[in-house]
């Protein structure tokens, strides 16, 4: 089977009082305006519209924050009291954008303030999330932070250090933090595929998750633009315990990341450029194995294999046989 369909692909912008929903032929997003986040992100490999295959998990993407007690707020968990700011930048066939303003982390007294600007041009296998945020009142926190939890049950990271995999993660085992630049972050497995790449003005912690339940998620990452995660680089239990921050009236920052789902078992930002005259079922067939067989088991970051060690893949190949 071939890619798509002969046919001009075009942007879509649909727009009511509770969601906004961008789309084209390979990708659906929503953005639910009652319960702010985005909600339900989609994808189709071959291009035919096909969105039953969701993406997200329960808690979809949102603005959190962690307080010292361990209670996590989150955008997505409120119903704003009044109705969100919905700025269109562009409504036409080859690009759409548009912008939500006034998401908080909490009803009352809120920690953080954000606009999201979503983008998604006609041909486009991912979605362009551009945040922009401002620290409403001085607080004391474990996190401000962004997370995004996915349905796919593998997760990587492509760190500037090393490569990162886990799958089934238990508890005490089931976060991995760092501040070493992430050059991409995908989730693969069960069927779909969440595929991104990261960006912030600050010198934020990545974390990514892993679950043996899925529920509320099989996978995930977060973005911590002001935490003390502490003890960075390995495997350990997450945020409970950690230390907390203080965090500035009027401090800004400004994050972004690029979502391309798929429902295969493949990371859908591979397929940027074209196909190189590959049917659609060879390729996919093709990066299902680099994906999905090499480049999570290299785990040559720093702890991947061995505490304290950072193996070469020579090493670890012998390693693990």
């Amino acid at each position: 089977m071939g890619f798509g369909t002969t046919a001009m692909p075009t942007a879509q912008l649909t727009l009511t009082q509770d969601t906004v929903v961008l789309s084209n032929k390979y990708v659906r997003a929503v953005f639910d305006l009652q319960h702010p986040s985005l909600s339900s992100l989609s994808g189709d490999y071959y291009g035919t519209g096909d969105f039953s295959t969701e993406a997200l998990a329960k808690w979809g993407c949102r603005l959190e924050s962690e307080g010292g007690d361990g209670k996590t707020h989150a955008s997505s968990d409120i119903t704003p009291s009044t109705p969100l700011e919905v700025t269109v930048h562009s409504n036409t066939t080859a690009l759409v954008n548009v912008s939500v303003g006034g998401i908080v982390d909490r009803q009352d007294r809120p920690v953080s303030r954000e606009r999201w600007t979503l983008s998604l041009a006609a041909d486009d296998r991912a979605l362009d999330l551009s945040i922009e945020g401002e620290i409403a009142r001085a607080a004391t926190v474990r996190a401000v932070r962004h997370g995004c939890y996915m349905q796919s049950t593998s997760v990587n990271g492509l760190f500037a250090r090393g490569v990162v995999q886990m799958k089934d993660g238990k508890g005490g085992n089931d976060f991995f933090g760092t501040r070493d630049a992430v050059e991409r972050v995908f989730a693969l497995g069960g069927g779909s595929a969440l595929d991104t790449t990261l960006t912030a003005s600050l010198n934020v912690t990545t974390l990514l998750l892993s679950s043996a339940s899925g529920s509320p998620y099989w996978s995930g990452v977060q973005r911590a633009m002001f935490a003390d995660y502490g003890d960075l680089g390995k495997w350990d239990g997450g945020w409970q315990g950690k230390p907390t921050v203080a965090v500035a009236a009027g401090a800004a920052y400004r994050a972004g990341m690029v979502l391309a789902p798929n429902n295969r078992n493949l990371p859908a930002l591979a397929l940027a450029g074209g196909a190189d005259g590959l049917a659609g079922d060879d390729l996919e067939a093709m990066l299902t194995g680099i994906y999905g067989s090499a480049v999570g088991p290299l785990c040559t970051f720093d702890n991947g294999v061995v505490d304290g060690q950072r193996l070469a893949q020579a090493i670890l190949s012998s390693h693990q046989s």
